[in-house]
């Protein structure tokens, strides 16, 4: 195993700031500055052999006792991966934001959380660390975390890159989009310790009408940066990051069913099969617009002291976001439908099929206002760098301000609930109906505010044993939570504090390098957090504490050929709360691999499997003997990329990405974390396969540039059931009275891509 010491602060995935004095240096080990303040992270094509988010300074992947993967930029390049969710269907481990079987929740922006996607041009890699690992990511659930690392400012290099893509597919969808990278690293005046200052902006617009995800989409994003090194021992960063997003999905086939009782006890029958129209008609139908708009801004200074013995980091981030549903997008709340006559019917008519749904449902806005403050000190115990101790601690306070307005008709006080028609043979209790076409207004009728605080420090150690054959892990956390809830149309100045937890969080580890290439490593890791999975507010929210046990083994096979980690693992999730208490358990194991033959061949591995069991249950929602509905019970993926070197073909690549996921659970249409089942039988998605192949060549323009022509051919294998439909709202789904879901046929997708870079 190697021993590179790289001293610095780095991102956590607790709320610890990954300080730009970190930046990424893309396998540039020369770049390692003398003072110690800039980290390397070392990279090599699709393989990453330092990680960020794993420890609260960076490090060796093969030295610390946790399961890391990572993705690259150019991986994400390769693959034209346009969101970091794009990015992660290619993990085994991961599917949507579910890791390792549990819900994450949101994610980790450079170690802050982050409530949006993030465009795959912002993204300069993306680190999932599995398992409640609490001194190192307190608030992570039992699953894990994902962290996406985002491009920033790098002093002393200079660089641009202008991009645009061209897609389309089969069912006339198109999706196009342009972004622009550009640094310069030499900003203001010249010092004896080199350059002062750098700025980098990165920027792009994208566009498509249901390319991928089904969804009419089109989001713009800024990110410009700022690097500066007043002294040789200071650092100091500064980002702003603008994010907008339209998205229309109207008539898009939307992953929750409407169905309604049918004749045999436990049965549910679509709606579209009850009228015998388009299966397509049994999900939520015409819709208006989500509307979601973020901005955010980070700063942190990073000092070193005593020849940099200390290296001491202060950051802050301030996290604001609008999200708005239209009437139609309503996934988990009450939901109102109306059925209007069609055209032309005869208006006394009452035959179902003279009659079309038009769905109704709340439209919410939701504001978040987060404050994130961290400090971090890492002090270097000895000469060679084998103890180091950090400690710090994460201040994080976030505001969320919840309006509901819900459609009534004129002098109503109640629900928007009308008459349903009669069906032969079908039990019609669960909807309610109106043939009329009165005017319909919303009014508001729930407006909450809460505020979640959640305090820690910590205290880790990282130390080297037996000539740097043994590393160890160990750490403390202390963790308070606090919650309050407010309703200003009641009381404005009235709060209930509705959650109180404080923790004292363990985590222990090591890796022991039993011969050269072969570790064996095994931790122990706890976490919690709150469960804040109620979009309406209606619930105290529970606290949920995770422990885990993993035992593994970290290889590096035949010179660095194969280098990769195989963990076995044992989950236990505790969920306390006044309206939903369970526990669950789970246990699975994790195989990742980075294969490279040759040195322009490279291919990454990994598979996941998982098992997850409610063990005891004080909620309908979840019960005892059921698996979670995020379990993702096995998956398969791998990506390939061929670099020609020589002769016509020099600067051609070729590769591509497959995956395979097997038989997930699927959820209820009424609630989300609910599992489905038919005549007692837990029902389950059909195993889906994707398969991508891209094509780049790279030559240099007259002007000695180079110029980047890229070709990806998409989803291959034309699989797009009702479980990949919506990839980026909560995956539910309808089913067929024999239990199967509906499946709709997928496209083949193409999309050109056009890079300039100096």
């Amino acid at each position: 195993m190697k021993n590179v010491l790289l001293t610095g602060t780095a991102a956590s995935l607790c709320l610890s700031c990954f300080s730009a004095a970190a930046f990424a240096q893309d396998g540039d080990d020369d770049a390692r500055s003398e003072s110690g303040l800039t980290d390397v992270i070392v990279v090599e094509g699709y393989r990453a052999e330092t990680t960020q988010s794993a420890a609260r300074i960076n490090v060796p992947i093969d030295e610390v006792p946790i399961n890391v993967q990572v993705f690259t930029k150019d991986a994400i390049e390769d693959l034209q991966l346009l969101t970091q969710r794009d990015a992660l269907q290619f993990s085994a481990a991961v599917e949507d934001k579910r890791v390792r079987g549990f819900n994450t929740g949101e994610f980790f922006r450079n170690g802050f959380v982050h409530l949006s996607d993030s465009p795959g041009f912002t993204i300069e890699r993306i680190e999932i660390v599995r398992g409640p690992t609490a001194t190192l990511n307190g608030p992570v659930t039992p699953g894990g975390g994902i962290n996406t690392i985002t491009k920033k400012a790098r002093i002393g290099d200079s660089f641009g890159q202008l991009g645009a893509y061209y897609g389309f597919s089969e069912d006339s969808r198109d999706n196009r989009g342009f972004n622009v990278d550009l640094n310069v690293g030499d900003i203001g005046l010249e010092a004896e310790h080199g350059a002062v200052g750098a700025f980098r902006f990165v920027g792009g617009y994208q566009q498509d009408t249901g390319f991928q995800t089904r969804t009419d989409n089109e989001l713009n994003a800024i990110l410009p940066s700022f690097q500066f090194r007043p002294f040789e021992n200071t650092v100091v960063d500064l980002e702003y990051y603008r994010y907008q997003i339209n998205t229309d999905r109207t008539d898009r086939p939307f992953g929750i069913e409407l169905t309604i009782p049918g004749p045999t006890p436990g049965e549910e029958i679509p709606l579209a099969l009850a009228y015998d129209i388009d299966p397509r008609a049994s999900y939520f139908g015409a819709s208006t617009d989500i509307e979601e708009s973020l901005e955010d801004w980070s700063a942190s200074i990073t000092q070193s002291f005593a020849d940099d013995r200390i290296i001491a980091s202060l950051s802050y981030n301030d996290h604001n976001r609008d999200f708005v549903f239209g009437p139609g997008n309503r996934p988990r709340i009450d939901i109102f439908y109306r059925v209007l006559p069609r055209a032309g019917a005869d208006p006394d008519t009452t035959d179902p099929a003279d009659f079309e749904l038009r769905r109704l449902t709340e439209n919410l806005s939701l504001k978040n206002d987060i404050d994130q403050l961290s400090g971090l000190v890492t002090f270097v115990a000895d000469d060679a760098g084998d103890h180091r101790f950090i400690s710090g601690f994460d201040f994080f306070d976030q505001d969320q301000r919840l309006i509901i307005m819900r459609p009534r008709e004129s002098g109503q006080t109640s629900g928007f609930f009308f008459e349903f028609f009669e069906i032969e043979d079908v039990n019609t209790r669960s909807l309610n109906f109106n043939a009329g076409a009165a005017d319909v207004f919303f009014t508001t009728v729930l407006a909450r505010d809460r505020e979640i605080k959640q305090k820690s420090g910590f205290l880790n150690y990282q130390g080297a044993f037996f000539d740097d054959r043994l590393h160890v892990l160990a750490g403390v956390t202390y963790s308070d939570i606090e919650i309050d809830q407010s309703d200003p149309r009641v009381s404005p100045v009235m709060t209930e504090v509705i959650a109180d937890s404080e923790e004292w969080l363990i985590q222990g580890g090591a890796v022991f390098d039993i011969i050269e290439g072969i570790g064996l490593y095994g931790n122990y890791s706890q976490s919690q957090l709150p469960d804040l999975n109620d979009p309406d507010f209606s619930q105290a929210p529970p606290v949920r504490k995770g422990d885990q046990i993993e035992f593994g083994v970290k290889y590096s096979l035949f010179d660095d050929l194969i280098v990769g980690t195989f963990g076995y693992y044992f989950i236990d999730e505790e969920v306390r709360g006044p309206d939903n208490d369970r526990d669950v358990e789970a246990q699975g194991f994790d195989f990742d691999a980075f294969i490279q033959p040759v040195d322009n061949w490279m291919t990454v591995f990994s598979f996941s499997h998982v098992d997850t069991e409610v063990t005891a249950s004080g909620s309908s929602t979840f019960v005892v003997g059921q698996p979670l509905v995020d379990e993702i019970p096995n998956k398969l993926a791998i990506w390939s990329k061929y670099d020609f070197e020589a002769g016509a073909l020099d600067g051609l690549s070729l590769g591509g990405g497959f995956t395979w996921t097997g038989r997930a659970v699927r959820p209820t249409a009424a609630a989300a974390q609910s599992v489905k089942t038919l005549n007692g039988e837990v029902l389950r998605y059909n195993p889906v396969t994707r398969l991508d192949l891209f094509a780049e060549y790279v030559c240099e323009t007259p002007w000695g540039n180079e110029m980047e022509l890229s070709l990806n051919v998409r989803n291959l294998t034309k699989e797009d059931n009702i479980s990949t439909v919506v990839p980026l709202v909560p995956l539910q789904g309808g089913v067929q009275p024999n239990g199967d879901p509906y499946e709709f046929d997928g496209s083949v997708e193409f999309m050109l891509g056009l890079a300039l870079r100096y």
